[in-house]
């Protein structure tokens, strides 16, 4: 005794086993495929079962997103994408850091902000890496008497820039002076 598949009609294998799996390069998603299976019994006797149809639908993944301390990620967490689709991350930083790095499935892809991840085909993970910005205190600061655009005397400060600084205040002793924006 032995069993041959069909497949839409067309003979497409013969097995000794009560099971059997079609994994065919010729089988595609979002179809309908009609099987039937054929006993074959001694003498040529053989009987045709009733027929089941398989309908592949497209699978879904998960993309799991976490970030390090410093920020969040949206969407976050375990997130369901339809095989062939693309979904977007975008990472906020939280006051005082930066992203530095995207990990992928452990691996750098730089930090592209928002990044995309396309056409997936698999289960992945995405991470935000956030490393807390550096402020030190501006160097070489230097003071040089001028005249002031009204005709009296006036004090020009200038100094090194600071990486990632915001703003800098200008203080006479103690106290706070003027305030230097250096956002825009």
């Amino acid at each position: 005794l032995y069993y041959k598949i069909y497949r839409n009609n067309a003979l497409i294998d013969s097995t000794y086993a009560t099971q059997y799996v079609d994994s065919s390069s010729n089988l595609h998603y979002l179809t309908s495929y009609v099987y039937r299976i054929k006993a074959i019994c001694a003498h040529d006797n053989s009987v045709l079962s009733t027929s089941v149809t398989a309908q592949l639908q497209l699978p879904t993944y998960t993309i799991t997103a976490t970030t390090t301390n410093g920020g969040e990620v949206s969407p976050s967490g375990a997130v369901s994408v339809t095989y062939g689709h693309s979904s977007t991350f975008t990472f906020t930083t939280n006051a005082g850091y930066m992203l530095s790095d995207i990990l992928l499935d452990g691996v750098s892809v730089g930090a592209e902000n928002p990044y995309t991840l396309s056409n997936i085909t698999a289960n992945h993970t995405i991470q935000g890496v956030f490393t807390e910005i550096e402020c030190n205190a501006p160097t070489n600061v230097v003071a040089e008497q001028i005249t002031s655009p009204t005709g009296g005397p006036g004090v020009l400060l200038h100094w090194n820039a600071v990486p990632n600084a915001e703003n800098y205040v200008i203080y006479m002793g103690n106290t706070p002076y003027w305030e230097v924006d250096t956002s825009f």
